[in-house]
């Protein structure tokens, strides 16, 4: 449907005034962002009805009616819309408005600073989000305005239930409703993982059901402001201070034949991380890679790296010995948060540390009675986020765990 251009800034101008509500139960989920390259951006939400949007984003601090808008088209209920030309390492404000003058909530994102650039970056994680549990992590994460990016690292929404495409959407929509996780989605840049529950539990390549898989993975990619076309796993770079290498853990998993991660991913991986000129490198995981010296923790090595022990030991050799500094895991699935050593002393991954975050929102795992001293430093089951916040002069990341009333759980510096 063609909308005429005056309609939709006569409508504009009509929210601006008062004359309709604010924020319209049209867009039930908020809004949420994607930054890729110092100028570019992705602008997301979902709409209940309207076909066609239009978008207005500004620089923060300037007035809206300042805003450059342009038209978006609604496909299958979700608008990803593309703005290039910003200002690198800038932030801006941005809304969606239909052309009766219906308005989102207004997201903020910040771009990433130009490639070469050593500035400091912080970004968040958590993990596990279950929409019957409190979000208050989220809610408290949400206020925070020194957060360039922040990453869902699996278990985005449990749609276990879901069977048909239908059912999947209504799961996104109840899933992504709750008021910490809409304010945080719609408060940053947003890099999102997905692990088993986006489709349904403890899924892999090999025994899925093709239909399931087929509704849960466009879902996923329907409701998240930035994902690949092809494989999952990429790369993203906050200028020469931290890359980000986002695996995909799940969808090309076969353990009967010992493939945790593609060979081809795990080749990537090694050579990326070899290869890479950034101070820091973070490896997102959406199921942890350490070892865990209990016998409760083998009960779940079925679904983890520890299922497939020789490409597990070879893709954290294959990292050490690449000599690279600042390269950290970043993990989560377990419902509880740990930082450690990825395997005890003389081991492959004794070098490299693994940041376990969340849940977010769902319930307590009781083991983090047993990580403990030499292997891990910290361990807790209290819904939580984490910071990870760079300083380039300084050469350290540090590392706060947060719960949901402000309180922090851990801190730490760690050397690049």
């Amino acid at each position: 449907m063609k909308v005429d251009r005056r309609a939709f800034l006569a409508g504009i101008a009509a929210a601006a005034s008062g004359c309709v509500p604010r924020a319209s139960g049209e867009f039930p989920i908020g809004v949420a962002s994607h930054v890729y390259g110092p100028t570019n951006a992705v602008l997301w939400t979902r709409a209940l009805t309207a076909t066609r949007l239009d978008v207005a984003y500004w620089r923060e601090g300037l007035d809206e009616s300042m805003a450059e808008h342009f038209e978006a088209e609604v496909k299958d209920g979700v608008v990803h819309a593309q703005v290039e030309g910003l200002e690198p390492n800038t932030r801006y404000n941005f809304l969606f408005t239909t052309a009766d003058g219906l308005r989102s909530d207004v997201g903020s994102v910040r771009t990433q600073p130009p490639v070469d650039s050593l500035v400091p970056v912080t970004i968040g994680a958590t993990s596990c989000i279950k929409d019957t549990h409190p979000d208050d992590a989220l809610a408290h994460a949400a206020t925070r305005s020194d957060l360039d990016a922040f990453i869902f690292l699996g278990d985005t929404i449990y749609a276990d239930r879901a069977i048909t495409l239908a059912d999947y959407r209504r799961e996104w929509l109840q899933g992504l409703a709750g008021p910490g996780y809409r304010a945080l989605r719609g408060s940053t840049s947003l890099i999102s993982l997905w692990d088993d529950h986006e489709v349904y539990n403890d899924w892999e390549a090999t025994r899925v059901n093709k239909n399931r898989l087929s509704y849960g993975q466009q879902t996923f990619i329907d409701h998240q402001p930035g994902t690949p076309v092809g494989p999952m796993w990429r790369k993203l770079s906050w200028g020469a201070t931290v890359d980000l290498f986002v695996l995909d853990s799940r969808s090309e998993r076969d353990v009967a034949n010992g493939i945790y991660i593609s060979k081809e991913q795990a080749a990537w991986l090694i050579e990326e991380v070899r290869t890479s000129r950034a101070m820091f490198k973070l490896i997102l995981n959406s199921v942890p890679i350490s070892s865990f010296d209990s016998p409760l923790f083998a009960l779940f090595a079925k679904d983890n790296w520890l299922s497939c022990p020789a490409q597990r030991d070879e893709v954290l050799q294959g990292l050490e010995d690449t000599g690279a500094t600042g390269v950290h895991f970043l993990s989560g699935d377990f419902h509880f948060a740990t930082v450690g050593r990825v395997s005890p002393e003389g081991k492959p991954g004794s070098k490299l540390m693994e940041f376990l975050v969340g849940p977010g929102a769902q319930n307590p795992n009781p083991s983090p009675t047993y990580p403990s001293k030499p292997q891990w430093d910290f361990a807790s089951g209290i819904n939580n986020y984490a910071t990870f916040a760079m300083e380039p002069e300084k050469r350290l990341m540090t590392v706060k765990y947060h719960r949901g009333d402000g309180r922090v759980l851990f801190e730490a510096e760690y050397p690049a």
